[in-house]
């Protein structure tokens, strides 16, 4: 039998149904754990332990996705401690990756074709090209978006560890689970397995799914709605409130006005809310990274 090859359009059109699988699942336990948690309020039992957790996993993995993944894997914004580059370097990417958005590299090198191309062919999620439900959820659906350029990120390519937590990046979400359901049980003592499905429903999965709509928002409303401070390029934009709620990530415009720098914040309350800077800034002061960029805004806009 005469095997067809498939053509480039129809390679370029094949979706990761795995991944679809995956986002449809943690909807529905995201869902689950507001009605699981809202059962055991009206039923008398403790629910605090489990909502401690869901904001302490949204904190921690929104400060690790802005200000490990975007501002040092692709930006390169500061720098670690050279005398101990290594491990913190991958415990800041390990922390990233239980976020479950993928590896450190591939979110970098997604993120540097977005700022090569912004709003233009080649912006793998730019509404103003593809459309707000495209550029804030599809493109992740499509295998053609889920390989990585090795000679573009050729720098993070000499780390066996990275390379490693590339290929394995689905274990540190289910550690992160895992650990979460424990918790919740051993916190619930006799009330054990229930303790632990609510934690983990609530601290992992609710938690991640308004990370995913929060991280995803910057591609899409970041690009479509707020207030524009630099008349860059493309059709970049902030929005305060969110921008609290992402660690600065929703200074879009200002971002995209100077990439380089670690602070995205101009005014008082937009430097309040990039508290991924003030976050960078205390381990700068402690010396754990160096080399700390902070670009005047008066740059070239890009």
């Amino acid at each position: 039998m005469r095997v067809m090859q498939k053509s480039v359009e129809e390679i370029d059109k094949r979706v990761d149904w795995w991944a679809v699988l995956f986002m449809i699942g943690a909807h529905v336990a995201a869902v689950a754990g507001i009605i699981k948690l809202g059962l055991d309020w009206w039923m008398g039992a403790s629910v605090w332990f489990s909502f401690v957790v869901m904001v302490v996993t949204f904190s921690v993995r929104t400060l690790s996705i802005s200000d490990s993944f975007h501002r040092y894997f692709w930006h390169q914004s500061y720098a670690f401690n050279q005398r101990f580059l290594r491990p913190l370097q991958f415990a800041f990417a390990f922390v990233g990756t239980t976020a479950a958005q993928r590896g450190p590299v591939w979110w970098a090198y997604m993120h540097g074709l977005h700022h090569a191309n912004s709003d233009r062919e080649g912006d793998v999620h730019s509404p103003v090209i593809s459309g707000f439900w495209y550029a804030h959820i599809g493109w992740i659906f499509m295998l053609r978006n889920k390989q990585i350029d090795w000679q573009s990120m050729r720098r993070w390519a000499k780390f066996p560890e990275l390379v490693w937590l590339e290929k394995y990046y689905v274990l540190p979400p289910i550690m992160l689970a895992t650990t979460c359901f424990l918790l919740g049980g051993l916190q619930a003592q006799e009330r054990f397995f229930s303790g632990a499905f609510t934690t983990v429903l609530v601290g992992f999965f609710l938690s991640t799914v308004i990370l995913y709509h929060l991280t995803y928002a910057v591609n899409s409303l970041g690009h479509l709605r707020g207030y524009r401070r630099y008349p860059t390029k493309d059709h970049s934009c902030n929005r305060l409130v969110l921008a609290f709620l992402t660690a600065g990530e929703f200074l879009h415009n200002n971002h995209h006005h100077c990439p380089g720098s670690a602070s995205f914040g101009v005014t008082w309350y937009e430097k309040i809310a990039d508290w991924g800077y003030l976050g960078l800034w205390l381990l700068w002061r402690i010396g754990v990274i160096t080399h700390l960029k902070v670009a005047s805004q008066d740059a070239a806009a890009t």
